[in-house]
């Protein structure tokens, strides 16, 4: 059952802005960013002094986000946010019934009569100090500068990645955890990537392991079942970034070659390839990493998940790649206009961004993608039409 703060998604996030000239307008001309962070009905990006600003399909506007926290990185996803600040503690806001704040120390005010939730930003406890950090759909998960792993939020899945029996302050009914808990390895982890209900992350070593929810195969060990435990990445790869969502992760070797793995419904795993274990039909997956068959190479990779529409199961979504050269590429379901340039349903293979600029970073959301210039401008593409902010 899906956690409380759990909405379908509903009309894509940048079909509200009139276009660029209105969206620059109504941001605030002037800001620059310096990162940009997308989620499943919001968008959020830093600038250079670090105050983060955020806009979304009910809020179009770009508004710097109530206190007076400064980061220097941000994840987000649909309820919640969590990001660093320049000491390295850790600040989350929106809804914390699952424990995903890191805290039970809550204003309890985001518009609505939930508990443990805030509008501003509240550290983390446990005074840990993080490198990165990455947020899912009711969890979160931050690297320590010790290279330990830490979770917090709901873990009926073992998202967080421990079988130790926890004590969800928020919800007693729930398996959850309101504080930081270290993922049950010794390994030494150097980023995390925070998927729907799993979470992969890439050791020092540069091998990738994953856990939380098996199904689709979209933890890459070549099996469908649920895991508690970090369980590492089937193929003796050497990873450089990791990027999960919803239904399927991807990740860059450090030869820049993109390996993906999980649900290939929408063929966002780079071709027609599937495993009868995956199921038929639209259920067909891929529970080993499968290499995206193209002579590009990519500095980092970006996957959207899936419109999510009622009970049913998580099975599409999209990629974006980044090149050295700053160029972007993507592939998967083209329904929401997420792979730009083409006027197919679905892409087996990537496509070039049709936008003459340059990129330093990419981030997908759910049905959408923004990229950041080198001019610090976060351009946002969805339905055929790229929005600047």
């Amino acid at each position: 059952m899906a956690p409380t703060g759990w909405r379908p998604f509903g009309l894509l996030t940048l079909l509200v802005l009139a276009g660029c000239s209105r969206a620059t307008e109504t941001g605030g001309p002037g800001i620059v960013f310096t990162a940009v962070a997308n989620g499943l009905d919001q968008t959020c990006g830093l600038d250079a002094e670090g105050t983060a600003y955020c806009w979304s399909e009910r809020n179009p506007v770009v508004r710097p986000l109530p206190g007076s926290v400064r980061f220097t990185a941000i994840s987000i996803w649909s309820g919640h946010g969590c990001g660093i600040a320049p000491d390295g503690a850790a600040y989350c806001w929106g809804i914390g019934t699952q424990g995903q704040l890191g805290t039970t120390e809550t204003s309890g005010r985001c518009g609505n009569d939930a508990p443990y939730c805030s509008l501003a930003p509240v550290p983390v406890s446990g005074n840990l100090r993080f490198t990165q950090i990455s947020v899912g759909l009711a969890h979160s998960c931050g690297v320590t500068t010790e290279r330990k792993l830490y979770c917090w939020g709901w873990n009926e899945f073992g998202q967080l990645g421990t079988e130790e029996e926890l004590e969800c302050a928020t919800d007693p009914q729930l398996d959850c955890s309101s504080r930081p808990v270290r993922v049950a390895s010794d390994v030494e982890f150097t980023s995390v990537a925070a998927g729907l209900v799993y979470t992969c992350a890439i050791a020092v070593s540069r091998d990738a392991f994953c856990w939380g929810s098996g199904s689709s195969g979209k933890l890459g060990n070549g099996s469908l079942e649920d895991r508690a435990l970090p369980v590492i990445v089937a193929g003796d790869l050497e990873f450089k970034t990791l990027s999960a969502r919803g239904a399927h992760t991807c990740g860059v070797t450090v030869s820049s070659e993109v390996y993906c793995w999980g649900s290939n419904a929408d063929l966002q795993l780079g071709s027609t390839v599937a495993e009868e274990t995956c199921g038929v039909g639209l259920l067909k997956c891929v529970s080993t990493p499968h290499r995206v068959p193209t002579e590009l190479r990519f500095e980092d990779i970006t996957v959207g998940g899936p419109v999510p529409l009622g009970d049913g199961p998580l099975i599409g979504g999209h990629t974006c790649g980044r090149t050295a050269a700053g160029e972007v590429y993507c592939w998967g379901g083209n329904e929401q206009g997420q792979v730009l340039g083409s006027q197919n349903l679905r892409e087996s293979t990537p496509v070039a961004l049709p936008i003459r600029l340059r990129f330093r970073s990419i981030s997908a959301g759910f049905a959408n993608t923004c990229g950041l210039t080198d001019g610090g401008e976060a351009i946002c593409w969805s339905y055929g039409t790229p929005i600047a902010r």
